[in-house]
């Protein structure tokens, strides 16, 4: 494995609360991934990342470090993208999207640990065991040195994740489970109901005859409402049929077959949706004259229903449960940001803080 090399900074700075963040979420949200950022190329190939070490927060005997949230990206680098464990360009690209949002992560998490202490939450170390065999299976320590962790590594970050899930739970999902009534689900499947009202749906086809030659235009139409209600036709086969009874069509004659359209009927044309109302499944239209924007062509179509048929709207019982589940994550959300705010300010951690303990300009890693 490609080494990391790293400078420890000593910061001496004074901060007034958190924990070491060790939890690896889940998900990374929005900028998870390697990005699109360009990679610029080197005359040779990168040997290593090196990484500007520095605290980042203290609290109490624990610190949490650059290098520390260096860790839980690789963590999450290598699960996301095993076949590039091996690239220091994908691992550093990697680092470079996603550091800003895994550094306030670590942060929030560090915090949810100190309010765990307060309140006295604690794992076993069964829990942890268990947890560490479910992520990197029976041979913990072979598969951890893959990564660049060592196994006391894993364990606080794994500690930490079981713990900050368990806050979650009681701080915020207990109290958004809670938040989300019975009227509120209602309330919602009214808004859905609203928002997707009763409505119709029309599939149809046109056939639509353009020439120069109003007379012919009119023939031909004609000509194909007669072959329809003699029968034996369907309407894919007028065309066809059509200048099998005419003969070769010259130029001046231009017979298209639509394709289906399938229309809701608020976004059926005023003109269409009176055309259809009068049709009956299976039945087609005389010949309808409509203008073009030539002043010396003639169109005519006839309208073809092959299906209409009513929309209604999910009923309370099949939607109840997505509903419910919907309205619960939204409550989580809101709740998991309360919750991290009040911690922030407890501990005085607002958004200048990093600002505060970064010199300006602050280089975390750089690719050599």
């Amino acid at each position: 494995m490609k080494k990391i090399i790293f400078i420890l900074c000593v910061v001496t700075c004074s901060f007034l609360g958190g924990a070491l963040p060790d939890r690896v979420p889940d998900t990374l949200g929005p900028s998870v991934g390697l990005g699109s950022l360009p990679y610029q190329g080197f005359e040779k190939e990168p040997r290593d990342i090196v990484v500007n070490n520095r605290v980042l927060l203290k609290t109490g005997d624990r610190i949490l470090t650059v290098m520390d949230v260096v860790k839980r990206m690789d963590l999450v680098f290598y699960r996301r993208f095993p076949e590039l464990a091996n690239s220091i360009p994908a691992r550093y690209q990697f680092y470079q999207v996603n550091w800003e949002h895994m550094l306030n992560a670590c942060i929030d998490d560090q915090l949810i640990l100190s309010d765990a202490e307060e309140k006295k939450v604690e794992v076993t170390d069964g829990e942890i065991r268990e947890e560490l065999e479910n992520l990197f299976g029976p041979d913990v320590v072979l598969n951890l040195d893959r990564m660049g962790l060592t196994f006391e590594e894993a364990w606080n970050i794994v500690k930490t994740d079981i713990t900050v899930r368990r806050m979650n739970g009681m701080m915020v999902r207990i109290k958004a489970i809670r938040d989300v009534k019975p009227k509120a689900i209602k309330a919602a499947y009214s808004e859905l109901v609203n928002a997707h009202s009763i409505d119709d749906n029309w599939r149809y086809r046109v056939l639509s005859v353009r020439s120069d030659n109003s007379d012919k235009c009119k023939n031909v139409t004609h000509l194909a409402i007669d072959l329809l209600e003699k029968g034996g036709i369907t309407f894919e086969e007028l065309p066809s049929k059509l200048e099998e009874e005419m003969g070769a069509l010259d130029d001046a004659v231009i017979i298209k077959l639509s394709s289906t359209y399938e229309v809701a009927g608020k976004d059926l044309s005023l003109s269409h949706q009176a055309i259809l109302q009068s049709l009956a499944i299976g039945g087609h239209s005389g010949s309808i004259v409509q203008s073009t924007k030539k002043e010396d062509e003639a169109l005519s179509r006839i309208f073809f229903l092959e299906d209409h048929s009513k929309i209604e709207p999910i009923s309370f019982e099949d939607a109840e449960a997505e509903i419910q589940t919907a309205l619960t994550q939204k409550a989580i959300e809101k709740f998991q940001a309360e919750y991290v705010t009040k911690l922030r300010k407890q501990f005085y951690i607002d958004g200048s803080y990093l600002n505060r303990i970064l010199p300006e300009g602050f280089i975390p890693f750089v690719m050599r």
